[in-house]
């Protein structure tokens, strides 16, 4: 396995040619991931509202163990980086979307105008969890770095 090198990605992000072809992805899916990671995630057995605390112990280990899945999956698929979202838990809700052959792209959303946008209740980031990225942090090979999709607060973090 060739040694990862996050140089050649941010070579890429400045306009300029990196020392060989670089991968770039914000997103990989779940059932990919898992297929390149060789392990299956584990899910939740409980929603967050209903949680006991020592079911969110448990929630922090699972989060931790799909941690190393995604990691696992970026690596053998040679990506220079991990994506991981910078809060866990800390989510937008949509409405429900339809399913069929073919589906809107504007279906499901929450906010949809100036007057929905002021009555949203709107999260505050510092409620979310990023205990992960300490996880992440300990485990991750060297040279590579973890960059946090857009749907979720910018984060990046380097090793």
């Amino acid at each position: 396995m060739r040694k990862p090198e996050f140089e050649n990605l941010l070579q890429v992000l400045k306009c300029r040619a990196p020392e060989r072809p670089t991968l770039f992805e914000f997103f990989l899916n779940g059932r990919l991931e898992q297929i390149l990671a060789g392990r299956e995630y584990m899910a939740h057995p409980h929603s967050e509202e209903e949680r006991t605390a020592s079911q969110r112990n448990m929630a922090s280990a699972v989060n931790e163990y799909n941690t190393l899945v995604r990691m696992d999956a970026f690596i053998n698929a040679g990506y220079d980086y991990v994506t991981l979202g910078a809060c866990v838990g800390f989510g937008f809700p949509a409405k429900g979307r339809a399913h069929g052959n073919t589906v809107s792209l504007n279906d499901g959303f929450i906010i949809t105008d100036r007057a929905s946008f002021e009555a949203y209740q709107w999260k505050d980031p510092a409620d979310g969890d990023n205990s992960h990225f300490d996880f992440m942090l300990k485990n991750m090979p060297s040279a590579r770095a973890t960059a946090s999709p857009s749907t979720s607060p910018s984060t990046t973090t380097w090793r």
